[in-house]
């Protein structure tokens, strides 16, 4: 094994101009003289090459398959593998694992969530794996604001229902839960009189020493410039550097409120500000609703949050919010065995637990060659 290769993951709803995406920069590195592979979902189980357009009627081709473990021996020639519709492959996980372990570039596109904006397993298991990861935002149908989420316009239940404007429309949060009254899939607060449906949730992923609780504190200074009513929520239990302060590892401090296991137990110090700051995302059991809670309120909740475990597994329950997240993007830190970008986290110590607290004293961020090599 090589392990010198990555995988890139771009996210978004429909019409979001993923597949696009996936061409360009397929397109960049064949430029560059990589020969490359573009694998596509078909519900039939025989595979074959086929052409096909994007929404905006861009061409392409692409081997068509049900199964990925079909198209192996078709990847081996290749130093770049693109795979579109990446949320239908039950097996993506593994199999953009094994290629980037070999060496090869794999760029996958697919749907961040579901038309119930439920995440896709699949994909939830391939982000901690991944290097690279944007969530696209297309424009709602219905506002022409920036629409985050995917809604369908039919009757059908199934995960699996291939379509484009007949079955779907791209829409923002407003207009997801405009007409949710109407579905099978109510939302138990969807009587509250005091949701506006004009916040949003975002979130900064990444590993340890990837700067994510920098990023949190720098995206409150600036909403804090514009005199916006602004408060962090930090987990209680993390006392490394403060007990009522979140604090960055290089001691850049900000007043928070600290918290021990569920969020909304912490709901009056935190309701009437304009801006939600949450550190450490991962460590709260409640994070899904209470930061789908205070969106729907309209605020804006900023989430920092490792988005794998020391075993690059997913962390708690933070990775639910991507497919609920207006943004989602991954920071790298840089590796201290390799000094390449570093995507992942590696615990020094022997504790098994997945909760551990802890810095430079048990934990290495590195890249796919750090994390694999001893």
């Amino acid at each position: 094994m090589e392990f010198e290769g990555h995988i890139e993951l771009i996210l978004g709803p429909v019409f979001s101009g993923k597949t696009s995406e996936l061409l360009r920069r397929i397109n960049r590195l064949s430029y560059r003289s990589k020969k490359c592979l573009i694998l596509k979902f078909s519900k039939e189980s025989e595979t074959c090459k086929k052409s096909f357009e994007t929404h905006s009627g861009l061409p392409f081709t692409a081997i068509t398959t049900d199964t990925l473990s079909r198209v192996t021996d078709k990847t081996k020639e290749y130093e770049v593998i693109g795979i579109d519709d990446g949320q239908f492959f039950a097996n993506i996980s593994d199999f953009a694992e094994e290629l980037a372990n070999e060496g090869k570039i794999v760029i996958v596109a697919a749907l961040d969530g579901t038309f119930e904006r439920k995440p896709f397993e699949c994909i939830t298991k391939l982000i901690p794996r991944c290097e690279h990861l944007i969530k696209l935002k297309p424009v709602c149908l219905m506002s022409y604001r920036e629409g985050a989420f995917s809604k369908r316009i039919t009757k059908e239940k199934q995960i699996k229902l291939l379509g484009g404007q007949d079955k779907y429309l791209s829409v923002c949060r407003k207009k997801y839960f405009e007409d949710l009254e109407q579905t099978e899939n109510k939302n138990k607060n969807k009587n509250n009189s005091s949701y506006t449906y004009d916040g949003q949730i975002q979130l900064v992923l990444g590993p340890m020493f990837g700067g994510k609780s920098s990023e949190l504190l720098k995206r409150i200074r600036r909403h804090s410039i514009a005199k916006k009513a602004c408060t962090v929520v930090k987990f209680a239990r993390d006392t490394r550097y403060s007990v009522d302060k979140c604090s960055t590892h290089d001691k850049v401090m900000m007043d928070a409120v600290p918290c021990t296991g569920k969020l909304f137990d912490i709901e009056e110090k935190v309701k009437n500000h304009d801006i939600i700051g949450i550190d450490e995302g991962q460590f709260f059991e409640d994070v899904v609703e209470f930061s789908e809670h205070m969106a729907n309120l309209g605020k804006i909740v900023i989430i920092a949050a490792l988005d794998g475990t020391f075993e690059r597994k997913p962390f708690g329950r933070v990775l639910e919010l991507v497919s609920k997240s207006e943004e989602v993007i991954k920071l790298n830190a840089v590796c201290t065995i390799t000094y390449k970008d570093a995507a992942f986290t590696k615990r020094t110590s022997q504790e098994k637990d997945v909760q551990v607290i802890g810095g430079a004293d048990k934990y290495l961020a590195v890249s796919r060659s750090g994390f694999f090599k001893n």
